[in-house]
């Protein structure tokens, strides 16, 4: 997937991919799974099985001013990520159904539930950060819009998920959901716990 295309619009399947400034190849071309029929039921399939990204990379010293901009200058002194010209995975989903892509990149930390992505959407012509999420990011459909949900496995019987949407340029967390499962059986959920912390 690594490739360096110099580009400032493309339309790609997820929605156009515009790019004020630089050289950001453009990410690769994916869908969203149709929109099952019931929200619970979506996040507890969500949870489980993820539709997880496909990222293309680049390094942070490539990136277009506004996105290194978007940086934790802190985070990116301890990673030395300027020096090491770290390298930088990027993808593109179109989170609120306006036919262009917000855009996710590796923001430099990892631990073992994940990544951290920092999330930008271009407002007025101009790239900005609109919120950050931490783990290993899935997708799925709800009421026209992409919505984000961040699974971690607890132990072999439960998974926790953090629900997330795009409202008013802004990432909102939504809801939390838990699954539960007999030992082994990973596709036939016995509890669902879902908390609403938005209305």
């Amino acid at each position: 997937m690594k490739f360096f295309l110099p580009i400032l619009s493309l339309l790609v399947c997820c929605g156009v991919f515009p790019v004020a400034a630089g050289n950001l190849p453009e990410p690769p071309r994916w869908t969203i799974p149709a929109e099952p029929a019931m929200f619970a039921a979506k996040l507890a399939a969500a949870a489980i099985d993820g539709h997880h990204y496909v990222a293309a990379t680049t390094h942070f010293n490539d990136l277009p001013r506004a996105f290194q901009d978007g940086y934790d200058a802190d985070i990116v002194e301890a990673v030395d990520m300027r020096e090491r010209n770290l390298e930088i995975e990027y993808f593109g989903v179109d989170l609120d159904g306006d036919g262009r892509r917000e855009l996710f990149l590796y923001s430099g930390e990892c631990g073992s539930g994940g990544e951290g992505w920092l999330i930008f959407q271009q407002i007025s012509g101009k790239w900005r950060k609109i919120g950050y999420v931490f783990g290993s990011p899935g997708f799925m459909m709800h009421n026209g819009k992409v919505g984000i949900i961040i699974g971690h496995q607890l132990g072999a019987r439960e998974t926790a998920a953090a629900y997330y949407e795009l409202k008013n340029h802004k990432i909102v967390h939504l809801a939390d959901v838990n699954v539960f499962r007999e030992s082994g059986d990973w596709k036939r959920p016995t509890k669902l716990e879902i908390r609403y912390l938005q209305p």
